[in-house]
């Protein structure tokens, strides 16, 4: 391997070297970030837009952008200001269980099936002229985030069906959590 080195112009030496460098430069990110002195990930405009569009299929970069504080937080600006349609956390209601959110812009309503088989009905009324054609419901709670694909809002009104277990339940009954259209 040394005489690969050597017809190729590299010092054994050198490359000795490198591998020691690299090696103590590893060693002083893992102190750093055991530290907490580690900077943050490089997080672009463009990563976060990507996430905004799609998080299911950009996880990796949503669970970057979670581990920061400032990413975070500029991923919720960047969120509220791609909306088209806005509501704002609500005050928190007297029972534990909020079944109707109200808005200027839209509300929403949770209701049960009346089986009872575990299957929910988000109901979306728009409050406002619909100017462009809401595809997606955003929700975000704490620093949490996601996505619903909603059907075509016709007369004012969309219906989505979901699980029990979806964890847009949990966060439509947390008054902190906001909700945005697109």
């Amino acid at each position: 391997m040394a005489e690969n080195f050597a017809r190729k112009g590299i010092k054994i030496q050198d490359v000795s070297e490198g591998f020691v460098e690299l090696e103590n430069v590893s060693q002083l990110q893992s102190s750093l970030k055991e530290a907490g002195e580690l900077q943050d990930p490089m997080i672009l405009f463009h990563d976060m837009w990507e996430v905004a569009q799609d998080p299911k299929s950009n996880f990796k970069k949503y669970e970057l952008i979670r581990s920061s504080r400032k990413h975070l937080d500029s991923f919720k600006a960047l969120v509220r200001s791609i909306s088209c349609y806005q509501q704002p956390t609500q005050v928190a209601a007297s029972s534990e269980k909020i079944t109707i959110r109200t808005s200027s812009d839209f509300d929403l309503e949770l209701k049960a099936s009346l089986r009872d088989d575990g299957v929910f009905f988000i109901i979306l009324k728009m409050n406002v002229q619909v100017k462009d054609t809401p595809t997606h419901l955003y929700y975000l709670n704490g620093d949490d985030y996601s996505i619903m694909k909603i059907p075509p809002v016709r007369n004012g009104m969309s219906q989505v069906m979901t699980q029990s277990d979806n964890p847009i339940l949990k966060a439509f009954n947390d008054p902190n959590t906001e909700f945005f259209i697109k």
